[in-house]
């Protein structure tokens, strides 16, 4: 990462970024979506379609909401639809370095987070730092970070 990238504000530092929501059909997805349409009149839906972790994604940047559904067979949300059901599934919580907080986890518990993949094409074109890593459990919550850093922050 360059100097100057790093001096670029990270969206949502030290506070929620984004929730995850989870669906075990697409047709329960889009009835997520469109009763956020409908009850909040959340209307910026992105379709970022499938991603390399096996999920269908939809998420709205503006509200914070991200709905998912899985496309194939993954222990982790198979476990998690089986054991909580369709709903809540993950808080987002946005870091100004990743790297820092990685390593700041590591040293207070012995086991660094787990850095997910590359995120999907269509969020790079919204973010040149899209980077996040699942942290754990705590208290049942499913918890990861976030460092994002919106194009427009660039100009």
């Amino acid at each position: 990462m360059s100097v100057v990238s790093d001096l670029l504000p990270r969206r949502n530092a030290g506070r929620i970024d984004h929730i995850i929501l989870i669906y075990r059909t697409r047709e329960s997805q889009e009835q997520a979506r469109q009763s956020f349409t409908e009850l909040l009149g959340v209307d910026d839906w992105d379709e970022i379609g499938e991603a390399s972790e096996g999920l269908y994604i939809f998420i709205s940047w503006r509200s914070g909401l991200e709905l998912v559904c899985p496309t194939r067979a993954v222990g982790t949300f198979e476990r998690h639809l089986a054991g909580h059901g369709e709903g809540f599934y993950c808080l987002v919580f946005g870091v100004a370095s990743l790297d820092q907080a990685i390593a700041n986890i590591a040293r207070l518990n012995g086991r660094p987070p787990r850095e997910l993949p590359d995120p999907p094409a269509a969020v790079m074109e919204r973010f040149s730092v899209a980077r996040e890593a699942f942290v754990g459990e705590v208290s049942g919550l499913r918890l990861m970070l976030g460092e994002f850093v919106p194009r427009e922050a660039e100009k």
